[in-house]
């Protein structure tokens, strides 16, 4: 058997409820303004941005230092199997 919820569990809940509601209602606005003038969703600008600034805050944060890709080029030696170093 559960325990009663709280007041304050009770109401959180119910803002929980309001958040996603509010979301969905502004998602749809924004998709039918959005084709009305002919411009893609904003809400994927938004998302990209969000993905952007959180990407930067993590390296930041764990200071994390963005890895470089060095390719070989043609006239680099190869390996041991095709007879270079």
């Amino acid at each position: 058997m559960t325990q009663p919820a709280t007041a304050w569990e009770a109401a959180c809940a119910v803002l929980r409820g309001l958040r996603a509601v509010l979301v969905l209602v502004l998602t749809a606005a924004d998709a039918l303004v959005t084709a009305v003038i002919g411009i893609p969703p904003i809400t994927l600008a938004l998302r990209r941005i969000r993905r952007a600034i959180g990407d930067e805050y993590s390296r930041g944060y764990y200071d994390a230092v963005e890895a470089e890709v060095i390719d070989p080029g043609p006239d680099d030696t190869g390996g041991p199997e095709e007879g270079g170093i």
